[in-house]
């Protein structure tokens, strides 16, 4: 039992290095790539998407029993091959549905509970422009979590990786107020940020 928990600990060590290295290349690349392929670059590097913490959510997953070590695996090996596309969003979430995970639903209320963060259906609500505008489309699309609602000053958002605090920070800090955060499914979510353009061109009532 503990030769095979060394043997992630390594796997997972091993990848995260493979992470910084990419994520460092574009930058020491910069000042000598030319304009095109930098800007190609920065449109994948600066993305603000975190493989880190998504391996570290599949990990939270493998650790407590919710995903074998073989589906661990494959989800590590899903979300590399999605981080490659800026058109989608890409979480452990995404990725157990994408393979038609049976237990999604179990892992969506387990990590619930263990991250304090309520399970909401988009589709009860009418995302509206002052939310919708509070963050970036590209923000929400690459790091997966988007503000539905608001509650008086406060912001209502829905998160495809609670584990990361980190990320709830920084929502707060670009919206400007006290977010009180939920999950959400894949379907759910990508189906409201699909209608992003549409909700952001109304005119204000």
């Amino acid at each position: 039992q503990d030769s095979v928990l060394a043997d992630k600990r390594v796997r997972i060590e091993s990848l995260l290095k493979q992470q910084a290295a990419a994520d460092e290349a574009p930058r020491q690349a910069k000042s000598e790539a030319p304009a095109a392929a930098t800007a190609a670059a920065s449109a994948s590097a600066g993305s603000g998407f975190s493989m880190s913490d998504e391996m570290s959510f599949a990990w939270n997953l493998s650790e407590a029993r919710q995903i074998t070590e073989e589906e661990y695996s494959g989800i590590v090996q899903d979300l590399t091959e999605m981080s490659s596309s800026s058109a989608s969003t890409v979480s452990v979430l995404h990725v157990l549905e994408h393979r038609g995970f049976k237990n999604l639903e179990k892992i969506v209320a387990y990590v619930s509970g263990e991250c304090n963060a309520p399970f909401v259906s988009l589709s009860s609500f009418s995302v509206g422009k002052q939310a919708f505008s509070l963050l970036p489309q590209a923000f929400m699309l690459r790091r997966g979590v988007m503000i539905f609602d608001l509650l008086g000053q406060d912001a209502l958002a829905v998160i495809m990786n609670p584990y990361n605090q980190a990320l709830q920070k920084e929502v707060e800090a670009m919206a400007g107020r006290t977010c009180h955060f939920f999950m959400t499914l894949p379907t759910e979510f990508d189906a409201v940020l699909s209608r992003a353009a549409e909700i952001l061109a109304q005119e204000d009532d």
